[in-house]
């Protein structure tokens, strides 16, 4: 499965966003300013050293969606699809062509999709999972950029060397593989329920030599009424759009205060329908203060919140 390589992660560990906290609401401590700004030609070089061909191919493929007059939606709901299946299943790239095909018949360019289109995919899924969470603009030459929503979230957890670290719902774990990549002092579980991911998952942090201190890395089948980390004395938990899907929130939410230390904190990252744009929005989306509710409803108190892009960010702590 794509993760990020602490070569590249290294390129912007300095890069830090302040954004201005929503008026009239209570603020996260601020992120610490650095002088030192991410070189946006070193992070290029380092990328293109992984595969040279990288933005080329993508750039490429991503034309020739666009000439077949698709619309942007539809050809990220269909670069998005192969990239999961890739992720999720052991199948070849003419079985993807076959699975789409019966995944999206409404979709024309699932259509026209080749076993040549899955594989620059397959190849670049390193490219992919950085635009996906927000690192890279979505289109070549796929620049990091300073004013960035997913930096800015990262910053927001104010993340040291030691924490414990655990993300619920953490899918494929780009994002605690990033949390790791800079932070590898830190213990960090990446939580599902999906099996299939983590086995995928374990399978490329075994195999990959750029991700360093593995033994602070751990890999926790979830359930859907228990973290099954209970116990851990976690440092700080985090939920990345993942809370709307939890089937029973409460239970989960009483596994979260028993995995947590006493000061611990929760954090929820959440796409809700108040910031929503485009109408794209998950239709099991909540809105802000029902979350807060059903959240503070299980003893803990909210404590800052802050507007990253279209999403919020809920930071929680245990009532005393």
């Amino acid at each position: 499965y794509p993760f990020l390589p602490l070569t590249w992660a290294g390129v912007f560990v300095d890069l830090v966003v302040q954004k201005p906290n929503i008026q009239n609401q209570p603020a996260f401590h601020p992120a610490q300013s650095k002088q030192d700004s991410c070189n946006k030609a070193v992070y290029r070089d380092s990328l293109l050293l992984s595969n040279p061909g990288a933005t080329i191919e993508l750039s490429l493929l991503f034309e020739k969606w666009k000439n077949f007059g698709t619309p942007k939606e539809e050809a990220i709901r269909l670069q998005n699809t192969i990239y999961h299946l890739i992720a999720m299943h052991n199948l070849t790239n003419e079985e993807i062509v076959n699975r789409i095909k019966t995944l999206m018949p409404d979709l024309t360019l699932a259509t026209k999709c080749t076993t040549d289109d899955v594989q620059t995919i397959r190849k670049n899924n390193k490219l992919i999972d950085m635009i996906n969470i927000g690192l890279l603009e979505p289109k070549s030459p796929f620049k990091l950029s300073a004013d960035n929503d997913f930096i800015a979230e990262m910053n927001e957890y104010n993340l040291s060397s030691g924490d414990k670290i655990g993300e619920i719902g953490a899918g494929g774990g780009a994002f605690s593989l990033m949390a790791h990549s800079l932070f590898p002092g830190n213990k960090t579980y990446i939580n599902d329920i999906n099996k299939d991911l983590l086995q995928s998952l374990k399978k490329s942090i075994d195999y990959d030599e750029s991700i360093k201190n593995i033994d602070n890395l751990e890999l926790i089948l979830g359930e859907v009424y228990s973290t099954n980390m209970e116990g851990y004395d976690l440092d700080k938990i985090i939920l990345r759009n993942s809370f709307h899907h939890f089937f029973a929130k409460g239970t989960m939410l009483r596994s979260i205060k028993k995995s947590l230390i006493q000061n611990g904190e929760l954090y929820i990252l959440e796409s809700i329908p108040e910031l929503d744009k485009d109408g794209n929005i998950c239709s099991y989306a909540m809105k802000k203060n029902k979350i807060i509710r059903k959240v503070e409803s299980k003893g803990f108190q909210l404590v800052g919140q802050k507007q990253i892009g279209e999403s919020i960010l809920l930071k929680f702590i245990m009532k005393k």
